[in-house]
């Protein structure tokens, strides 16, 4: 807060002697302090809350394309420490 006032108080006096300030370094400082300070309140604010609502549609079609039936290995490998993969 102490540097935009520190900022202010020379950019005033510049526009009341006639200068343009928007060509001057003082306004790229001045813009600069205020895009710090924007982004400390925007740190200082906590989020808005979310909408808890499920995409039943897209969640339908994520379980749906994930769970496939695996069939089952014959009798015969089920003791094999290899996996059965049928190609």
């Amino acid at each position: 807060m102490l540097s935009t006032d520190t900022n202010t108080a020379p950019a005033a006096a510049l526009r009341l002697n006639g200068v343009e300030t928007k060509n001057h370094a003082i306004f790229t400082e001045l813009t600069r302090v205020k895009q710090y300070m924007d982004k400390i309140q925007k740190l200082e604010t906590p989020p808005a809350e979310r909408e808890k609502a499920v995409n039943t549609e897209a969640a339908a079609r994520f379980l749906r394309s994930d769970l496939v039936t695996i069939p089952r290995a014959p009798a015969s490998m089920a003791n094999s420490p290899f996996t059965y993969t049928q190609v």
